[in-house]
């Protein structure tokens, strides 16, 4: 089987390895300091770990880049040299354009970029791939179905990546936002912390659940459950007129300049 090299054992680097060893993938891991390494290793056996990144990276196919931005041309600059014939290299880094990564392969490497979310660390990301001109499908269908074992998978083109960031990436801490604000209220109206906490998070699955199933817009789930006159159109109302859908977009624009 293919290896993948993941240079970077943080908490998306080290979330990504955890989910492919689990799905009986072939990885690599590479990280400057060894207690990461060691904690990895011991939660998957079957992780190869080194603090060499041209170690990692011999004979991979696919070579995921999972450090910070500002480590990223460094990184490269490394490995350069060392990379198989036809691998693809993925940098997670939102500031790290294709152009910048073309600019630091060689001619018989290729690039891409990935966004998961940090719900990779359950195997529910949300992520989204883009890919340089150059990469053959053969090559794009390795990676692509690598990150699918760990949730949902969106190719697109480059130029919507951060608009896809603010909407799952940061979206993920707005949904969050809305969990703890819907606890607090929860709370205020006699609901235990704990409790109010499991009953949103099960009512936002079911809720997801729902717009999979049946393929609806969510307006239309929405009037499933207002009736004229009812608690439901009041709350919506109110949330309205203190600015909720005009916040939630106001948010998204913010979050997506990369």
């Amino acid at each position: 089987m293919n290896t993948i090299a993941i240079i970077g054992a943080g908490n998306m680097g080290a979330a990504i390895a955890r989910g492919l060893a689990r799905n009986n993938y072939n990885i690599r891991v590479s990280n400057p300091s060894a207690p990461k390494l060691e904690r990895l290793q011991a939660e998957c056996p079957g992780i190869v770990t080194t603090m060499q990144n041209c170690v990692a990276v011999k004979d991979a196919s696919v070579v995921i880049i999972a450090v910070r931005p500002d480590k990223v041309r460094d990184v490269l600059a490394e490995i350069h040299a060392d990379l198989d014939d036809g691998a693809l290299v993925v940098t997670l880094s939102p500031a790290f354009s294709l152009a910048d990564l073309g600019e630091c392969l060689p001619d018989h490497a290729y690039g891409a970029r990935l966004m998961p979310n940090t719900a990779i660390a359950v195997g529910s990301s949300m992520s989204f791939i883009s890919y340089g001109d150059r990469v053959p499908s053969e090559v794009r269908a390795r990676l692509t179905a690598a990150i699918e074992l760990l949730g949902a998978v969106a190719v697109i083109p480059e130029s919507l990546m951060g608009a896809a960031t603010a909407l799952c990436s940061c979206g993920l801490a707005f949904a969050m936002r809305y969990v703890r604000a819907s606890v607090e209220g929860a709370v205020q109206l006699g609901i235990a912390p704990a409790d109010a906490t499991r009953y949103v998070a099960a009512t936002l699955a079911g809720a997801a659940a729902m717009l999979e199933a049946d393929g609806l817009h969510p307006e239309a789930e929405i009037d499933r459950v207002t009736t004229p006159g009812g608690t439901t159109i009041r709350g919506l109302n109110a949330m309205e007129a203190a600015g909720f859908s005009n916040a939630v977009i106001q948010g998204l624009l913010a979050s997506s300049h990369e």
